[in-house]
């Protein structure tokens, strides 16, 4: 970099790496590993390789191409691991540059490398397409793919069709749930009526009047761990039949 041009390229430098941030924070969580990473490295190729840059027309930035290569690297060696192989990958590029061994890349078909950057955006594409629908991304590439339109389902919030045993399961259910609710509103009534006809203002509480006391809510006790139980069984039932469920309705169990 010269002197004369020293502006010129402080200001292209300046806006590669806004241009980029987005990308490498975004690359960065695809990648597995923190989020600073990516800003450092951002402002690393953005901003300081352009002060080094030999060519006058080159653009540093982050590759995407990286990204399933970093991710593997931190999935099976971990992020540690990482500085110290991209210091020898950076050693090894500058040692080919001194012997000048750039030419020798041109051997390589510029088909396979486009074959190779448009199958690492389909895995991208297909990770964050899982995202963009608040789903979760699978573990592999081709999982991604094939999981599509599941994830385009859940997203959309798609009505699906109940069957008949569904059907019956849930209209037995919701009979055995207001079975319940209705000795619970009885029970509380019960409630609400039996302590201001005993403890009824002026009216002597007498032993014979505590005994009945605890003697009722003795009874009340009784009834309601009865009904707690059930309710815990209809809970087990529900989670005993997930298939006569629909995706929402096991969600929202799950979340009990």
């Amino acid at each position: 970099m010269s002197q004369t041009t020293f502006k010129q390229d402080f200001m292209a430098s300046i806006v590669v790496f806004l241009v980029a941030l987005p990308l490498c924070m975004g690359i960065a969580i695809a990648s597995g590993v923190p989020v600073a990473a990516g800003l450092i490295t951002g402002i690393v190729g953005g901003i300081v390789v352009g002060f080094i840059g030999g060519c006058p027309l080159q653009v540093s930035g982050p590759a995407a191409g990286l990204t399933v290569l970093v991710l593997d690297i931190v999935q099976r060696l971990g992020l540690e691991s990482l500085g110290i192989i991209v210091l020898l990958a950076g050693s090894i590029q500058m040692l080919a540059g001194v012997l000048r061994c750039g030419p020798w890349f041109r051997a390589v078909s510029p088909a396979v490398i486009k074959g190779m950057l448009a199958g690492i955006g389909m895995l991208i594409f297909a990770s964050q397409f899982h995202v963009m629908f608040d789903d979760k991304p699978k573990g592999s590439g081709i999982s991604n793919l094939i999981t599509i339109p599941q994830a385009v389902v859940k997203g959309l919030k798609l009505p699906q069709n109940r069957g008949q045993a569904s059907r019956k399961f849930l209209k037995q259910l919701l009979q055995h749930v207001g079975e319940l609710h209705c000795q619970q509103v009885n029970l509380q009534e019960r409630i609400g009526k039996f302590f201001p006809h005993v403890h009824a203002p002026g009216r002597e509480y007498t032993a014979a009047h505590r005994k009945a006391t605890q003697s009722f809510l003795l009874d009340c006790q009784n009834k309601q761990r009865k009904i707690v139980e059930q309710l815990q069984q209809i809970v087990k039932n529900l989670e005993a039949s997930p298939e006569l469920l629909l995706d929402q309705e096991q969600d929202q169990l799950r979340a009990l």
